[in-house]
């Protein structure tokens, strides 16, 4: 399930003081290098026990144990309401690092429950695409060329990370995340 969906994140476990974290649309698989991060909305209805370990359906909770306090159904509509290029855009951001240095577990690896913690500035669709359109550019720019980079391309790639970090610290200010 988590290879099959239309896009996802592929977040490098060992990363050192920032984090790694690149785009996946042509279904690649995932090893334990990294951590897959995949939107609730595009596990709906997938029913396995890995998942009902961590949340359920309402109509999964046994009667007599308490009301989960969240849902599957609460984390899918959630997810509805973000883009997977812009959740890269703040992951791979100056304030994702920051945070991340300030609490994650140890300072070599980065743990899923260390990004599920992540903060996410709760913006409309709008302020979204202008994320999206920095991160399409960028993951363009690897698409187009080979790698390791020419000069020029690294000097691109390096303009266009600095603009997408502005406006993610823009976004994160204005909302007070």
């Amino acid at each position: 399930e988590l290879s099959s969906v239309p896009e996802k994140l592929l977040a490098m476990k060992v990363s050192g003081r920032l984090p790694r974290v690149v785009y996946d649309d042509l279904q690649l698989c995932c090893t334990d290098a990294f951590c897959c991060c995949v939107l609730w909305r595009d596990l709906r209805g997938v029913k396995n026990r890995s998942i009902r370990k961590t949340v359920k359906y309402r109509s999964e909770a046994s009667s007599s144990a308490a009301v989960p306090v969240t849902t599957r159904e609460e984390l899918e509509a959630i997810s509805d309401q973000f883009s997977v290029k812009y959740l890269l855009g703040i992951m791979n951001s100056s304030v994702a690092a920051e945070w991340l240095n300030g609490r994650r577990r140890n300072k070599i690896q980065l743990y899923p429950e260390d990004w599920k913690r992540l903060p996410i500035a709760n913006v409309g669709r709008d302020k979204q695409r202008e994320v999206e359109k920095v991160v399409t550019s960028i993951v363009g720019l690897f698409r187009k060329n080979q790698i390791p980079l020419s000069e020029a391309q690294q000097e691109r790639l390096a303009a266009l990370e600095a603009e997408l970090n502005h406006i993610v610290v823009r976004l994160y200010s204005e909302t007070g995340c």
